[in-house]
């Protein structure tokens, strides 16, 4: 009996370790609150980190091709600078733009290329490196 070969993406997640705050205007760190719950700040060891960012590596092994996709974890944000992204966006010129990865509110999240990610993220894979880009 044969089996039928498919179709394999290795992902790889990761979260970047940085205070989350609702305001990112402020110098200083303040309680997040959801409804009725507080978050509260990073540096209080009871309690874990709020990422700021997470992101996740999209490899395809057989084409040695993958992207990377950088999500804000912050659902107080009203804006994103320049200055916030940690590298170019090519979801679009890649095929993986959507309208909703615009929305604050549910997480913008934009795309880059594996070796962008890795220049300016320590810790990602070596496993994760690849020599294009994944396009869909």
């Amino acid at each position: 009996m044969r089996r039928k070969k498919s179709r394999r993406l290795a992902l790889t997640i990761d979260a970047i370790s940085s205070k989350c705050q609702k305001d990112d205007q402020q110098q200083h760190s303040e309680q997040l609150s959801t409804k009725d719950k507080q978050v509260a700040p990073p540096q209080d060891p009871a309690f874990s980190a709020v990422p700021k960012w997470t992101w996740k590596v999209v490899k395809s092994a057989k084409k040695n091709a993958g992207i990377a996709f950088v999500t804000s974890n912050n659902p107080f944000r009203t804006a994103i600078s320049a200055g916030d992204v940690l590298c170019p966006d090519i979801c679009g010129s890649a095929g993986w733009g959507k309208v909703e990865f615009a929305d604050l509110s549910k997480g913008y999240t934009y795309c880059c290329t594996v070796d962008a990610l890795m220049k300016k993220v320590p810790g990602i894979p070596v496993e994760a490196k690849v020599t294009s880009v994944l396009t869909f």
